[in-house]
């Protein structure tokens, strides 16, 4: 039985039945395939390590304490065992947050007050778009400066540039 076929007869992955043939609980005799020597589990030794999984899942466990009821039973799923991990990584992330240095608030400025506008700002100012204000920043009908890679446009710029338009 190849691998594949061999890992849906146990129910567990591929790479699960690769650690047991790695450990030695099962042997794979190679055979030739079509690309080279694959894997072929023999029934029985599968049959035995499907009794051997099957008697470590239903051990009995040896609780010194009885065992208290819980109110919702947890689901055994790939969510339900990584949401421990995130709540614990938020938990860090949130512990360090609070240790580092605090950033002073940066005071909001009305846009009548400011000295250079940004597209999107001008965007709004106008009413009309972003795409529309730079068409007219590339064709050199409203001033505008690069500051990076954006552009800035003074506000008188803006004023001569509507003055013009209508």
């Amino acid at each position: 039985m190849n691998k594949t076929d061999a890992a849906k007869f146990l129910d567990i992955s591929p790479r699960s039945l690769e650690r047991y043939t790695t450990k030695g609980d099962i042997t794979a005799a190679k055979v030739k395939g079509k690309t080279g020597l694959v894997a072929d589990y023999a029934l029985a030794d599968l049959e035995q390590l499907k009794e051997k999984l099957a008697s470590l899942v239903t051990a009995p466990t040896t609780a010194t304490e009885p065992e208290v009821a819980t109110a919702a039973p947890k689901p055994d799923t790939a969510l339900a065992r990584l949401i421990p991990r995130s709540e614990t990584a938020l938990a860090r992330i949130g512990a360090t947050s609070a240790t580092r240095r605090e950033r002073p608030a940066t005071e909001v400025v009305p846009i009548s007050q400011k000295r250079l506008l940004t597209i999107v700002e001008v965007a709004a100012i106008t009413g009309l778009s972003a795409a529309r204000i730079r068409t007219a920043i590339d064709a050199g009908h409203l001033k505008a400066g690069r500051v990076g890679r954006a552009f800035r446009v003074r506000p008188g710029d803006l004023d001569a540039w509507l003055e013009r338009l209508f």
